[in-house]
């Protein structure tokens, strides 16, 4: 074999590897996206006090921006907001956040987290969120 045919082969064998690195790639983040279906979620109910609804409100959203979510949708009036972290590889964490007014500063919050540990998820959102609000669990 000469040199011109070990040149074209390391050239052809180059360009393979890119197009199946970029197949696996491609592969990878749709399996990512599927894994969405299958990630255990947990709902926690608990009363906030102390603080009328749109304060709240804002410090939820303030909580969630902390711990690095990235808030998708949000609606003051009826007290819901979406949020998500991570992209499926290492995390993805998927975050609905429900205020409802009880009374003058007195709200009841659902809490609802599709993750790999939803559990530790809003146990580290109820730690930092107690910060701004006083806390109570119901569940």
């Amino acid at each position: 074999m000469n040199n011109k045919n070990k040149k074209r082969i390391i050239k052809w064998f180059e360009k393979e590897v890119v197009i199946i690195a970029v197949i696996f790639f491609v592969c990878g983040c749709q399996v990512g996206s599927m894994l969405q279906t299958v990630i255990p979620a947990k709902t926690k109910t608990f009363t906030v006090t102390e603080v009328d609804y749109d304060e709240a409100f804002s410090k939820a959203l303030k909580t969630a921006n902390e711990l690095r979510f990235n808030v998708l949708t949000s609606d003051k009036a009826s007290g819901t907001f979406y949020a998500q972290r991570g992209s499926g590889y290492i995390e993805f964490s998927e975050l609905n956040f429900f205020l409802e007014r009880l009374q003058e500063k007195k709200h009841q919050v659902t809490l609802r987290v599709k993750s790999s540990k939803p559990e530790s998820v809003i146990n580290n959102f109820m730690k930092v969120y107690g910060k701004y609000v006083k806390i109570l669990p119901l569940d």
